[in-house]
């Protein structure tokens, strides 16, 4: 049943205190002035000057539902929620109004009434998640715009990704992929980018670890996450340096605010690698203290050797614990929230990729087979990672009623990540690159309500210092350096809503340094300090021209100083079994983003596609050099960092279409295309093309078993053509296609629910090879997988 609560309320404009520029300003109030100007006097001639807003939610939870379509007839003046579930109609006439509602998913909503002044309206609508799946779907709390393009993970399509790591998740949207190094660590890709040019902001924090390798997965257990939200654009006006190809969002749920007492249990069972993982959240109120919520979370994660079709890929074993707590209150006008979380993971690396010397090393390269397999086991051995990671979050808002919210934020983070090397001596447990890394952070932000009814933006200004240790007793010469590294930033943003159009705009100053510490060759100290700044501007436009159409524009520049490993690797990376070569010459990247979005949605269709092109001045990438070295560790590929002009572009896909009664069909998939201007060659490590199709079936019943869903669907990967020319160690390999298959439904067991998920990967057990795996060179990827597992909400 549909309910809707209707508020009168009075609004009242506001003067914003100006402290920014007076350029900036100046374009802002022409802009305001070239738009708003013909409006009003189409409404003075009119009458027409009320102001209509509001809030969509969903009944079920209150969430908001962002991009749902509010048209006010007769006048057809319509226009979309924003990320909050928002909503401005402006220039309604007095009188009788009829408004429908309408969203992905949702039974569209006719409400008449008569408004004879400004009004404000509360809306919750029917979500049926059970088929029809958005999209796009941005979070309640999300500090976004509809300009940005946006793809979500949230609800049933979360719940069947539980026990993924963050990157295999995040491989489910399309225009990400997955950088590997080896089967049991990843890391995200977007639009071809990855590592610091990608931000992951963990409960709004930061995520801060050692991210410069390709081989250090991020610290996040994907448990916590009630919602994960991807901004595929150049986003580093308000996120900061880093965010140059994306923003990767996770966002828990909202804590209660009853005394109710709930929760949720995860068991998951892996056929490959004989993986379990038990996960369980426990939430609830405090009877004596009014709003206040806590929630306890907590995982663990157990997995042997994994398994290519033809052969076990020994030293793969894994083992994961994390744990979380949060709370927080609100008391008026007043809110406070705290959390903190400990991840901790120990990582085999495949034992095939540690090569004793060259001869071994050219034949492993050439063959189709590990040179070292061994029997099924759950030892972790060396060479491995050891991972530890805290991080703590004090959070504060203040929210005056005609003026805005004021919030600070405060996040400690520490990272100790040690990484063990096959060594001699009976020395296996000490490790070879032991690195402790601290990270204080806090940002101050102020976001103002609609001024003169349409413009409303956010201003803000941060700053990280960064504290890095090598602990002694390696007996190895460090790989990254002692250093310490403040960053200071300060922002400002500003979106123009009105009727089917926003227009967003905004600018950031950095300011980074690095004071770095080291011992050359010669075993003499060096002292090194390295500065960098610059600006980061960004111009979108979101215009919904009906109910079916959604178009989204937005261009970025963005800069990004070279990260830690970028400017000072020197010896061998153990996890990637490579000797890796930084430069402290490398000059900063500068990058201009420019992203189109298209929706269209009109039954049985949805179609989103997303076009990009991506230009970078100074690009940095590493390159695999001629010949490989032999050490006294063995012998290893040698990588070094380099940099040139590039250009990225491609697009990404997905569309889905009800072929018959509860019947889908989805397809999705992206292709990236990357070229060294002044080589006028392709870039190397580049995602390969990639398109799946799925066919699913859903079943609606009235009994205890509920939304039974069958799919069955193709994966198809290319084999990456474009790379440079006798670059690489070993050609591209050949493409793939996996074939895969679920079936999942919800059994009531009174008023609890127990989900029930089985899962298909890889069926036919083809052996395939990843081009973006780093350990490609030594193994195949892992073979068939199957996966049972039960959530129990309570």
């Amino acid at each position: 049943m549909l309910h809707l609560k209707i508020i009168v309320l009075t609004f009242a404009t506001m003067l914003q205190k100006r402290i920014f520029h007076r350029s900036f300003l100046w374009i802002l109030f022409l802009a305001e002035m070239f738009i708003l100007l013909p409006l009003a006097s189409w409404a003075q001639g009119q009458h027409c000057n009320l102001l209509l807003q509001g809030k969509v939610v969903d009944t079920h939870n209150g969430e908001a539902l962002a991009f749902a379509n509010v048209i006010a007839a007769p006048q057809q003046i319509g226009t979309i929620t924003d990320e909050s579930g928002h909503f401005v109609l402006s220039q309604i006439c007095p009188g009788p109004l009829e408004m429908v509602i309408s969203h992905l998913g949702c039974e569209t909503l006719r409400l008449k009434f008569d408004i004879q002044s400004d009004t404000t309206l509360q809306i919750e609508l029917e979500h049926h998640v059970e088929l029809l799946e958005s999209i796009t779907v941005v979070s309640k709390r999300v500090e976004g715009s509809a300009t940005q393009t946006k793809s979500t993970l949230e609800g049933a399509k979360l719940d069947a990704l539980m026990g993924k790591s963050l990157g295999e998740s995040l491989k489910s949207i399309a225009g990400l992929n997955t950088l590997k190094t080896g089967p049991t660590i990843s890391k995200p890709i977007i639009h071809g980018l990855h590592s610091s040019r990608i931000l992951l902001l963990n409960n709004g924090i930061r995520q801060e670890g050692q991210e410069w390798g390709s081989d250090h997965a991020p610290e996040i257990d994907p448990f916590v996450a009630n919602r994960i939200t991807v901004i595929k654009g150049a986003a580093a006006v308000q996120y900061g340096l880093g965010a140059m190809s994306g923003v990767v969002l996770i966002e828990p749920a909202a804590l209660p605010k009853n005394n109710t007492m709930g929760g949720q249990i995860h068991l998951i069972g892996r056929s490959n690698g004989n993986m379990g993982i038990a996960a369980g959240e426990l939430e609830g109120g405090w009877k004596k203290w009014k709003n206040f919520g806590w929630r306890l979370q907590a995982s663990l994660r157990r997995s042997g050797d994994l398994k290519a079709p033809a052969y076990s890929l020994t030293n793969t074993a894994m083992s994961e614990r994390s744990f979380s707590l949060a709370a927080g209150s609100q008391t008026g006008a007043l809110e406070w929230k705290t959390y903190y979380s400990y991840f901790q993971t120990t990582l085999g690396i495949l034992r095939s990729a540690h090569i004793g010397n060259l001869t071994d090393l050219e034949a492993a390269l050439q063959s189709e087979r590990p040179l070292f397999i061994e029997d099924f086991s759950y030892e972790i051995q060396n060479p491995k990672q050891l991972v530890r990671h805290h991080l703590a979050k004090l959070e504060a808002s203040r929210n005056w009623e005609n003026i805005g919210k004021l919030q600070l934020i405060y996040g400690f983070q520490f990272n100790h990540r040690q990484e063990f090397d096959l060594r001699r001596g009976g020395r296996d447990d000490i490790p070879a690159i032991d690195l402790d890394l601290t990270t204080h952070s806090i940002a101050l932000s102020f976001a103002h309500l609609p001024w003169r009814k349409h413009l409303s933006g956010k201003m803000g200004i941060s700053g990280l210092y960064q504290q890095n240790r090598n602990v002694p007793g390696t007996g190895v010469r460090p790989l990254i350096p002692w250093y310490n590294s403040p960053t200071l930033g300060i922002y400002w943003i500003e979106k123009w809503i009105a009727n089917k159009w926003q227009v967003e705009a905004g600018l950031r100053y950095d300011y980074k340094t690095i004071q770095a510490k080291r011992f050359d060759e010669q075993q003499n100290l060096q002292t090194i300090n390295l500065d960098f700044n610059g600006f980061t501007f960004n111009l979108g436009a979101f215009y919904q021209p009906g109910d079916r159409w959604m178009l989204s524009t937005n261009l970025g520049t963005t800069f990004r100083p070279p990260n830690i490993s970028e400017l000072f690797s020197d010896g061998l990376h153990h996890a990637v079994a490579a000797i890796e070569e930084g430069s402290t010459d490398l000059q900063i990247e500068k990058a201009w983003k420019w992203i189109n979005s298209l929706k269209f949605q009109q039954d049985p269709w949805q179609v989103e596609i997303d076009a990009y092109f991506h230009l970078i001045n100074d690009y940095i990438f590493l390159q695999p050099d001629a010949t490989p070295r032999l050490t006294i560790r063995g012998a290893f590929p040698v990588f070094s960092y380099q940099q040139t002009d590039a250009w990225l572009w491609g697009v990404d896909f997905t569309g889905q279409l009800e072929v018959y009664k509860d019947l889908l069909l989805r397809i999705k998939g992206n292709w990236v295309r990357a070229k060294d201007v002044e080589k006028d060659q392709p870039l190397i490590y580049i995602p390969a093309d990639r398109v799946e199709g799925s066919l699913l079936y859903a079943i609606h019943t009235n009994s205890h078993l509920k939304d039974i869903q069958f799919s069955c669907g193709l994966e198809h990967t290319s084999r990456q053509n474009r790379t440079p020319e006798g670059v690489d160690y070993a050609p591209s390999p050949q493409g793939f296609i996996l074939v895969n298959a679920a079936i999942s439904g919800n059994v009531l067991l009174g008023k609890q629910t127990l989900g029930i998920h089985l899962k298909l990967e890889n069926l036919l057990n083809t052996a395939y090879r990843d081009y973006l795996d780093r350990l490609r060179y030594y193994a195949d990827s892992p073979g068939r997988n199957f996966e049972f597992s039960i959530q129990y909400k309570f």
